[in-house]
């Protein structure tokens, strides 16, 4: 009798409790719905104002603030500071191509072979001779 009762009990329970639980999840479910439709239209909106519907990264917002930075700076300046980075790597690059051609005409010259071998001469031993026409090479 008392595994009757213990039987009976649970099942009262999970009929009661089933409810719960399906409105529960059914009302998650509807909030999801709802949060889902105000963010794909709040994105939309943001997107069409030129914003970014996420928000700005931490790395966005630095370089806005060196962007802001640089465009208060003075032409002057910035434009003198790109003639000395100009001037700069041309230095580089003429100083790169005078240590190449100093480096080519401080190598030795190595003499080339001619490929010539002692038994490369044309002697009747060498020649071969082609069976078809009997012409010899």
């Amino acid at each position: 009798m008392l595994g009757f009762i213990k039987i009976f009990l649970q099942g009262l329970l999970y009929v009661v409790t089933l409810p719960l639980i399906l409105l529960v999840l059914a009302g998650y479910a509807v909030y999801c719905v709802f949060v889902f439709i105000y963010i794909a239209i709040r994105s939309v909106i943001v997107f069409f104002m030129g914003g970014t519907p996420l928000g700005d990264l931490p790395e966005d917002v630095e370089a806005k603030r060196i962007l802001m930075q640089r465009a208060t700076t003075t032409p002057e300046n910035s434009t003198q500071a790109l003639a000395d980075a100009i001037t700069q790597s041309q230095m580089q690059i003429i100083q790169t191509i005078y240590a190449q051609q100093n480096q080519q005409q401080n190598e030795p010259v190595q003499p080339q072979d001619n490929f010539v071998t002692e038994n490369s001469q044309d002697s009747e031993e060498n020649k071969i001779e082609d069976m078809d026409d009997g012409v010899s090479y």
